[in-house]
């Protein structure tokens, strides 16, 4: 998901393996501290299909520390509802 050119066009390209691994270990450290994070959102079948949730903002972001509210999908889960911009849900 995040070697995909559509998928990471507004957020600066793709990324390589380790630093999306690294973004999930930053991920996991998150919730370890603060009980909340990011989740993966998944179809009936239990295949992958992103992520969404609320995480902390880096600590160097130009806002200053604030929470955000993020999700990413795979190319192909687009347009089945999952973030839909008119309702603003991210669940199906």
């Amino acid at each position: 998901m995040n070697a995909h050119p559509e998928v990471m066009i507004d957020l600066g390209g793709p990324i390589t393996r380790p630093q999306s691994d690294a973004k999930l270990e930053r991920y996991a450290a998150a919730f370890d501290q603060y009980g909340f994070g990011r989740w993966a959102i998944e179809n009936l079948m239990g295949e992958f299909l992103g992520y969404a949730g609320i995480m902390p903002s880096r600590p160097d972001h130009p806002l200053g520390l604030h929470m955000e509210i993020g999700w990413r999908l795979v190319r192909h889960a687009w347009g089945n509802g999952y973030a839909n911009r008119s309702s603003g849900s991210c669940a199906k």
